[in-house]
Formats: structure tokens, C-alpha cells, sequence
């Protein structure tokens, strides 16, 4: 008899720790300013100029649009900027520059392929485009 009452305490114990993990309904999970409102946000990164030179400083840019209106209250965008085949990266915080548009400074040093990658945090939704800039000499 003991032992059917073990079972039974065993069974009991699983069962409370299986419901309480699946009552998290009213927690947010989500570390990004809260739940999304809206559509998805849309990221479009480019650059001024266009035609990036090696030494030359660029202004790399992500415009945030929400069902066609510029975001204006981002929470954060960063720029990554990766030379190609390198693990290495620097990220760059973006500043608000008006009409929906992130920006920062940034001079490539040597001629190569980069990998830019706007990770923008805005309504509740995380979007992370990454633009190919191929920088001459």
C-alpha cells in the first residue's frame, strides 16, 4: 500500500508542476518593450552615398515603416557592420534622426565585402535585415 501512495504523491507532484508550467498566459515573454501592436514593423537599410569608398565616411540608414507610417519611437536600432568570412563584428547604436529614419557614422576601412545588419526593436517586434555593401577602393 505504501507504494501505491508513493506513486500516486509522485503522480500528483508531476501533474502540479506540468499545470504551472503551462499557466504563463498573463507573463510577458517577450524582452522586446512589450506585446506587438500592429503589422510587423518593415526595415529598409541604405546607405549615403550609395557607392561607398574604403576610408570614406558613409551614413548607414534604416528607415522603419509600420503599414506604410514611419516609426518614430523605436526602442533601439543598432547597426552591425561584418567585413565577409569574419566571425568579428562591431555594433554600432543608430540615433534618431527624424521621419522614421536610424543613422550613424561609420568609415570602412579597407575594400571589401560587408555584411550590415539593422537589428531594430520597435512596438513590441524585433526586425533584423541584413544589407550586402560591397566597398571599393
Amino acid at each position: 500500500m505504501t507504494k501505491r501512495m508513493t506513486f500516486r504523491c509522485v503522480g500528483m507532484l508531476l501533474m502540479v508542476f506540468v499545470i504551472a508550467g503551462c499557466s504563463n498566459a498573463g507573463s510577458n515573454h517577450n524582452s522586446h518593450g512589450g506585446a506587438p501592436t500592429g503589422s510587423l514593423i518593415e526595415v529598409a537599410i541604405t546607405t549615403q552615398p550609395q557607392s561607398v569608398q574604403a576610408g570614406q565616411e558613409v551614413v548607414l540608414q534604416a528607415e522603419i515603416t509600420q503599414d506604410g507610417d514611419k516609426v518614430d519611437d523605436a526602442d533601439e536600432v543598432m547597426f552591425e557592420v561584418r567585413r565577409s568570412g569574419s566571425d568579428d563584428s562591431a555594433m554600432l547604436l543608430g540615433e534618431h534622426a527624424g521621419e522614421g529614419l536610424y543613422t550613424v557614422t561609420h568609415t570602412f576601412a579597407d575594400a571589401a565585402t560587408y555584411f550590415v545588419t539593422a537589428h531594430a526593436t520597435a512596438r513590441g517586434m524585433h526586425n533584423m535585415p541584413t544589407l550586402e555593401l560591397d566597398v571599393s577602393e
